[in-house]
């Protein structure tokens, strides 16, 4: 293992231990990203198209089923 710095010594912390703690940092919080988006993007595409469901911009069923139905749900992931 050949590199740059060959111990724990002030500089490694400074190049290598700031870009350590950022991926972490990313890392932690993009869980949560993830889930507020496919919560939220849907959410906000129904308030555009109306706020109540009995009154819709969708010109065919099959675009407002699409919009309003929700995602697919995997049932053989959650009762196997």
């Amino acid at each position: 293992m050949k590199g740059l710095y060959y111990d724990y010594i002030p500089e490694w912390y400074g190049a290598v231990g700031a870009q350590i703690v950022r991926k972490m940092l990313i890392n932690s919080i993009m869980p949560y990203v993830s889930l507020a988006t496919t919560i939220l993007i849907p959410y906000v595409k129904r308030m555009l198209d109306s706020k109540d469901p009995f009154k819709t911009k969708k010109t065919s069923m099959a675009a407002f089923k699409a919009l309003w139905s929700g995602g697919d749900y995997f049932i053989h992931f959650k009762y196997s």
